[in-house]
Order: C-alpha cells, then sequence, then structure tokens
C-alpha cells in the first residue's frame, strides 16, 4: 500500500485546526478521511503538544437539559432563549458552539450556569467601543446539547426564526422560565408614580405568548395591548398587574439576576 503523502498546506492546516480551532483529532481525522493515530503523528511530527487540553471540560454534562426536572434548568431555557446563542461552523466539521453573553454586572448568574453544566471554560471579557458597561461570555461547544436545546427553539438564527413559545416547558416551572425571558429581554422600573415590567422580542406573535402566560399567572383576563417601534414588539404590565407579576414571578425565587430580583422586590413592597 502507497504511504498517503500530505501536501504542506494539508499540514498546516491540520495545525492550525488543532491549535486555533480547538477541533480533535477524531474531527481533523474525519475531514481528512485519515485514523486519529495518522493525525496525532503529524501533530507530533510538527512539535504541537497534544496534552495541553487534557481534561478540559472532561466533566461537562452535555445531558444537562435533557430532563427539565428544577427551577434552575427551566429559569436557565428561558433566558438562553433571551440571549443565548447556537452557532454551526459552514461545514459543520466541528461541534456547534453554544454561548450566551450578559453585561459584567450580571456575571454570577454565568458562574452558576457553568457550574450547573460542569464546565472548566473560563468567562470571555470584552468592552465595546461606545458602550458604558463590559461583556462576559460563556462558550462552549456540545452537538448533544445543541439538539437537546433546539427542541426549546434556542436554535441558530433565533432571533430572525422563533416567532413562538415552546410548548414543553413543564407548568410547575413556567414562572422560573418566564423569569429568564424577562431577565434576558424584559425591563422592571419605576416611571411616573408607578411600577412597569415589559418585555421586547422581534415576533408579535412570540411577544403575545409571553404576555398571554404572564396574564395567566396573574389572573388577567383582558388581552395586553402590544407596541411596536422600529420592529421591536413590546408588551408592558403597569401599576398594580405590574406588582403581581413581580410577585409571581420573583417571589421566592431561587434564581435570578440580582438587580432585577431587587427591582422586583421593590415593585413587590409598592
Amino acid at each position: 500500500m502507497t504511504k498517503r503523502t500530505w501536501t504542506q498546506e494539508q499540514v498546516d492546516d491540520i495545525v492550525h485546526m488543532y491549535t486555533v480551532q480547538r477541533c480533535t483529532q477524531k474531527v481533523i481525522a474525519a475531514k481528512y478521511s485519515a485514523k486519529v493515530q495518522t493525525i496525532s503523528g503529524i501533530l507530533k511530527a510538527h512539535n504541537v503538544s497534544i496534552n495541553y487540553r487534557k481534561g478540559a471540560n472532561r466533566h461537562m454534562n452535555d445531558q444537562y437539559f435533557d430532563v427539565v426536572d428544577s427551577a434552575e434548568k427551566a429559569y436557565f431555557l428561558g433566558l438562553l432563549l433571551t440571549d443565548g446563542s447556537v452557532i454551526y461552523d459552514a461545514e459543520r466539521i466541528r461541534q456547534p458552539e453554544i454561548s450566551i453573553e450578559l453585561i459584567e454586572s450580571d456575571v454570577e448568574i454565568l458562574h452558576r450556569l457553568r457550574d450547573a453544566i460542569g464546565l472548566s471554560t473560563k468567562l470571555c471579557y470584552a468592552k465595546r467601543a461606545g458602550r458604558k458597561h463590559g461583556t462576559y461570555t460563556l462558550k462552549f461547544r456540545s452537538a448533544h446539547m445543541a439538539s437537546t436545546l433546539a427542541a426549546y427553539h434556542i436554535v441558530q438564527d433565533k432571533t430572525h426564526r422563533v416567532r413562538v413559545l415552546p410548548q414543553n416547558i413543564p407548568e410547575q416551572y413556567m414562572k422560573d422560565y418566564v423569569r429568564g425571558l424577562i431577565d434576558g429581554d424584559g425591563s422592571i422600573y419605576f416611571s411616573q408614580g408607578s411600577w412597569h415590567i415589559n418585555y421586547c422580542g422581534h415576533f408579535q406573535s412570540l411577544v403575545r405568548d409571553v404576555g398571554n402566560v404572564c396574564c395567566s399567572m396573574i389572573g388577567r383576563d383582558a388581552p395586553l395591548k402590544i407596541q411596536v417601534s422600529d420592529n421591536v414588539y413590546r408588551i408592558t404590565f403597569n401599576g398594580a398587574w405590574a406588582q403581581k407579576l413581580a410577585s409571581a414571578l420573583y417571589d421566592n425565587a431561587d434564581i435570578a439576576i440580582a438587580r432585577k430580583y431587587r427591582l422586583a422586590i421593590a415593585a413587590m413592597r409598592g
């Protein structure tokens, strides 16, 4: 059998995939229809250490969302629907990247999600020009979790694709799920002598779904008016309705973004 000859371009690509793109040897081998041992040999021959990633995220529980059986899991699903993302490589060679970005004051929630999934990944900090606050991002790769999240409408380009809420959130954890939505794309504020809670989205049908769920929690029968500005739809609970919703979502909450939790408590107290 003739020994396979590798071009310099192929070798450079293999080294780049492993050291920069963080692809596994198995993924690289699949791309080049080669054995893992062959890829390992090429890396070693070019002085690339294959031990520096040993143990990275080895304790990750990529089945964390397979069964939604806690308030914490439901909350994270709501937050991921608003502030998370799933990205696939164009060639779909690597596992999809799952990420979530929050402003720096909310970093504790990212620590809690990272610990819940069992990740050892470091958070990435960024401060964009002209922005008042920096952000932290949690990123990791998992084909299995990406597939699981898709069942809850957390998919690639979800901002322009997701038009309705998922129907598979357990009823007993719905308030935790909605709290995640409000923490992500909602606001709690005091203005003109009363409290207000709103939720924003790019599709009227999605915003209506959130409004209907919230109304059912606080016993409101009248439909909520949906406003639109710059192609963003918004529902707003005002006054006593906002206070009731704050109580329904945040009273005795086990997990929430701290700054919004404080506002909700203030709203409950009137």
